[in-house]
């Protein structure tokens, strides 16, 4: 049952967020790169704008959500012990609202605190964090940027994070189920 209402609630917040990132078409795709200090990783797959996505060997054990969205696919995959620190906005799954919040209200991240909580994978959206993107790889950070610009690309960003967080059985049922919903 509890899949069941992740599911309807993540369609619906992935269709949402698709709505609102239509409305604001027109903004230039950006790009970033792909590290992993501690692990030798392997590119794969390209990501929406055609970054390659670079999948660690070993599952990540402290993911940071830098996106609503991401986070809540987090939750949907059942990884909320692995999320150490979220964006301002990310209000669901419940349990996740009590970590400590990367950003402020204005969307600005406070990069010394992602770093501080010590993250082997971040998740980003891309466009509105590039500039934070660029500040972490500097740092030797492994960050995926999943920037969605249609509901194809939403469940396509399932199945990335699932296979970056070795949950590719249970992003595969997901992204079945949404699909279903449609």
């Amino acid at each position: 049952m509890r899949s069941h209402v992740i599911s309807t609630r993540l369609f619906t917040t992935l269709l949402l967020s698709f709505l609102v990132l239509l409305a604001a078409c027109g903004q230039t795709p950006t790009s970033s790169t792909s590290s992993n200090a501690t692990a030798t990783p392997t590119p794969v797959a390209l990501d929406a704008y055609g970054t390659p996505v670079v999948y660690p060997k070993t599952a990540p054990q402290r993911i940071i959500s830098l996106v609503p969205t991401t986070s809540e696919i987090l939750g949907s995959l059942n990884l909320d012990s692995k999320v150490v620190g979220i964006d301002f906005y990310t209000n669901y799954p419940a349990d996740l609202t009590s970590l400590p919040k990367v950003s402020d209200v204005n969307g600005k991240y406070n990069v010394e605190r992602i770093v501080s909580l010590k993250p082997d994978l971040v998740l980003s959206y891309g466009a509105d964090t590039k500039q934070y993107d660029a500040q972490l790889t500097n740092l030797g950070l492994h960050v995926v940027d999943l920037p969605s610009a249609n509901l194809t690309q939403m469940l396509q960003e399932i199945a990335v994070v699932g296979r970056l967080t070795f949950t590719q059985n249970t992003a595969t049922s997901e992204v079945t189920n949404l699909q279903q919903q449609i």
